[in-house]
């Protein structure tokens, strides 16, 4: 009789319409039904991959320079070593 009860309690939530509602990172209500939701994860989507893209370049900008100061470096101690001389 209890599980009978049960089920009949879970069946009624079941078909019981309602909104799902989520709690976005951002703090904002938004219920998943709505084009809201997903155009504002899309929309922090486009601005995390512009803020990675950026940051590539920065780090590819960062690896030239290092690449080019090595290479300073280098050419000055082959200049020093070239002149016996201890001081750059």
């Amino acid at each position: 009789m209890l599980g009978l009860l049960n089920t009949a309690v879970l069946l009624s939530q079941a078909t019981t319409p309602r909104s799902r509602v989520e709690l976005d990172p951002e703090g904002y209500r938004v219920a998943n039904v709505t084009g809201d939701y997903l155009s504002r994860w899309k929309e922090r989507a486009l601005t995390a991959e512009a803020e990675r893209d950026a940051l590539e370049e920065a780090h590819a900008d960062l690896l030239t320079e290092i690449a080019d100061l090595e290479s300073i470096v280098a050419h000055l101690t082959a200049e020093r070593d070239a002149t016996g001389s201890g001081a750059i």
